[in-house]
């Protein structure tokens, strides 16, 4: 079969296949994709520019189904333009006999801008794909459209489980501390949008830094408020608990999770944006082998035998 992808994320080709910086397009682009190669299926993926138009992007589309990926346009106010775009393709192909899929793995059905794009998509599209059971059971409120689960894969080497703090690291470096280090060193990864649960995360933790102190990196985008927010954080730590900014990078992020010794993943259950999120963040800790502490989103809960999943982090 021939299958046209449509996603908004850019992405190069290298040798090795094609490779984006997005989460979204590793995970629910590429990696389905490979494993559609491998039964036999024709894919073209289809870059959806913001330049261009429905009729370029349907001359384009040569497949018997086509999957509209995830849009998330730099600007808010690009939103709308792009949004009528992806939906006249919609029905313009459904016009030519091609069958669409939509795969959905953000709530923006409630009280957003963006709610009237996801809920005429959610009715249009022959069938929708969700990425947790959380999420497809919102979608199901807004269609009568069949949709499906198919959850994010991992990705990366699996790693060797340890748990052993070591005494020298790169938090001595940081610090330039002339003795030992014996912190704890923990990891937070995640898109700057999550930033916020940061805070979360200082409240819980620093009574525990008074009788043990700890040492977090927070590995985020460059250029965004991660590391102003890390100086903050760390200046009101007061030497308890060190922050330290990292550049998120598909190279540095295996070498982080290795020098680490926990990760952990603070989060609102109660906020109905996150509490649709994968455990991808979570499934990458663990495939790294570092043991996780994550706050309890219905997607980590089924992982709670594998990891420490709970309201109180500390």
């Amino acid at each position: 079969m021939k299958i046209s992808w449509i996603i908004y994320s850019s992405f190069k080709v290298l040798e090795t296949g094609p490779q984006s910086n997005e989460a979204d397009a590793r995970y629910r682009v590429f990696a389905p994709v490979r494993e559609l190669h491998a039964l036999g299926h024709d894919i073209e993926v289809i870059h959806f520019a913001p330049e261009l138009s429905a009729s370029q992007l349907l001359s384009a589309v040569q497949g018997q189904v086509a999957v509209l990926g995830k849009l998330v346009p730099p600007a808010h106010e690009a939103f709308p333009e792009l949004a009528a775009t992806a939906l006249a393709v919609v029905k313009g192909l459904q016009a030519r006999g091609v069958r669409v899929i939509a795969d959905i793995n953000d709530n923006h059905f409630e009280n957003s801008p963006r709610a009237p794009y996801f809920r005429e998509l959610a009715v249009t599209a022959d069938a929708v794909v969700a990425s947790t059971p959380k999420m497809a059971e919102i979608v199901r409120h807004y269609t009568t459209r069949p949709v499906s689960v198919a959850r994010d894969p991992y990705e990366g080497q699996r790693g060797n489980v340890r748990f052993a703090p070591a005494r020298l690291s790169w938090w001595r470096r940081f610090s330039g501390a002339s003795g030992p280090d014996v912190r704890p060193k923990l990891l937070w990864y995640g898109y700057p949008t999550n930033l916020d649960t940061l805070l979360v995360l200082r409240d819980q933790l620093l009574p525990l830094a008074q009788g043990q102190p700890l040492a977090i990196r927070v590995m985020s985008r460059q250029g965004s408020a991660a590391e102003s927010l890390c100086e903050e954080l760390h200046a009101a730590s007061r030497g308890r608990i060190w922050w330290a900014f990292l550049p998120w990078s598909l190279a540095e992020m295996p070498k982080a999770l290795a020098e680490t010794d926990l990760v952990v993943l603070p989060s609102n259950a109660e906020d109905s944006r996150k509490a649709v999120k994968s455990p991808n963040r979570l499934v990458n800790g663990l495939w790294a082998g570092r043991f996780v502490i994550a706050h309890p989103l219905p997607s980590y809960e089924e992982f709670a035998d594998y990891a420490w999943v709970g309201e109180d982090l500390a």
